[in-house]
Order: structure tokens, then sequence, then C-alpha cells
């Protein structure tokens, strides 16, 4: 069988599906809302002079607790102390056809885990399924060094807030009397690159019915920048990061909201945006038109 897409670094940021997932895999609930928004990477490499074995590692640069590193072979089932599964796991690793694997995960807090990667050029398909929970879960791990096409992402964007917009706000941690002065609320933002290398983007908000909302800055993505955003209520930390061709992941935090997370598909007409408050659970799905 042929492994070689099975070579290189993939990554994902975990979302909501995956917090409800692993809550009803066994976690916490308090455990699993920790994952909201964290970028989880996972490298393989083939140990050399070894057939059919493999270095795995996984990292997560927000909580690094969650890093593990082993070598695995193809069959042979081994017991791990991965924190990522909750603890000490035993892990079996079956290659089941071309670029693809079978993982077979049992501890005591998940029970029994499958996991099913097919590798291809641009990623990883896996397809998480708990069978004591009858749950499961298909996840898209992005080929990292991969260029993306984001020819979608620069623009303007915009939306009237209307009451699901108010009602998510006082859910997110805004006293009432704000969240309700959103109502009708024009709001545009653009997205506009400025090149360089990592590549820096400039981001704008503009409410020609709420001008203290405005805001415009530069990021560059996987770096948490401090912002001053009304728009979120004040002194925030904004970190941005592409998952795939035209879509971001955006987490911002303050002391008023909390922690937001927002996930981005950019499209010809417009951004599909799922918003999701980290604290609370709140969720709220928006359109942005583009102008």
């Amino acid at each position: 069988m042929s492994m070689e897409y099975a070579t290189g670094a993939f990554s994902s940021i975990k979302l909501q599906d995956y917090v409800d997932f692993s809550i009803k895999a066994g976690f916490p609930k308090e455990v699993s809302k920790q994952f909201l928004g964290l970028k989880v990477t996972t490298t393989l490499e083939p140990v050399k002079g070894k057939s059919k074995t493999w270095n795995i590692a996984i990292e997560c640069r927000e909580m690094p607790q969650l890093g593990f590193e082993d070598i695995f072979e193809d069959g042979v089932e081994v017991e791990r102390d991965v924190v990522y599964l909750g603890g000490k796991t035993k892990m079996l690793y079956t290659m089941v056809g071309d670029n693809t694997f079978k993982v077979k995960c049992q501890n005591d807090i998940l029970g029994t885990l499958f996991i099913e990667e097919v590798f291809t050029p641009e990623g990883v398909y896996a397809k998480l399924t708990h069978p004591g929970s009858s749950s499961t879960l298909n996840e898209f791990l992005f080929r990292e060094g991969k260029p993306k096409d984001m020819s979608c992402t620069q623009g303007l964007y915009a939306r009237i807030k209307d009451q699901e917009d108010v009602d998510f706000a006082i859910k997110a941690g805004f006293p009432e009397e704000v969240a309700k002065t959103f109502l009708g609320v024009k709001i545009i933002t653009g997205v506009e690159e400025v090149g360089g290398h990592p590549i820096r983007r400039r981001y704008t908000i503009e409410s020609p019915d709420m001008p203290q909302l405005n805001f415009e800055g530069t990021y560059e993505e996987n770096i948490e920048h401090d912002l001053d955003m009304a728009y979120f209520g004040g002194k925030t930390k904004a970190l941005i990061q592409s998952t795939g061709s035209n879509r971001f992941v955006a987490r911002y935090k303050n002391n008023t909201i909390g922690t937001l997370v927002m996930d981005e598909v950019y499209a010809p007409n417009g951004v599909f945006v799922k918003v999701i408050h980290k604290d609370s659970g709140a969720t709220l799905d928006e359109i942005w038109k583009r102008i």
C-alpha cells in the first residue's frame, strides 16, 4: 500500500462541533470547552530504516500540555500517556488502504474511539467514531505549507444588525442597554491584503450609524495582537488563522465578552460567519453581503 501523502504537518482549529463531540465521548464539559478555537497540529514522518513505522507528534501552541510525540508501528498496539485523549491510552494504528490509517484508541475516559484518516495532497479527511455514544465527527486537517486560495477574502462586506445579534450580544456579556443599541445598525467590514511574509492583512470596521465602533488595524496570521476594538467592548486580544482556501477562524478575547470564536467562510457574494461564545456556548449564524 502506498502512503506517499502520509508525511508532513496537518492542522485543524477546533470548533463547536468538536466540543460537542468531546462531551458526548466522555470528556467533562468544562474540559471540552477549552478546545474551542485551539489550533492543533499533527506531524507524521516515516522512521528511517523501519518499515511501516511513523514518528507522530501532536502540538498545540496555546495549550502546550496537550503536546505528544512517539513512534507507532503498523498493527502493533501500545499504551501511551496522551493528554490530548485524556491520559493513559491504548493505541493501535493500522494501514487499511492507500494513504489511509484506522486508529483505535481506548482509555477510561473515552471508552473506545475510532479515527479513520485519509491523506491527500491537500490534507487529511478524518472521521471520528465513538461507538459508546453513537457519535461521529468529520474533520479536515489542512496541510501546512500548502498555498491556499484567498481570492474571495478581499473586499467590503455589510450587515444590518437584527434582534438575533442583540440577543447574542447579551449572552456574550454586553450590558443589555448597550446590546439594544446595535438593533438596526449597519456595520461594514473590510479585508485587504497588504503583502509581506508572513502575509499581512488590513482589517476595518465602519458604521455610518455608530462611528464610535470604527476600527482599522493590520494583522499577521498566527500571531496574537492587542487591539483597541470598541466593536468587541474595548482592549481585545485577537488571533486570526486561515484554515483552508477562503476561510479564517478568528478568536477575540477581552474582559467584556470573554472569548469569542468566529468561523468565516468567504464566497464571491459575501461571507458566511458562525460566531461562538466560548463562555456561554451561545452561537449566531450571520451572512455579510459583499458590497
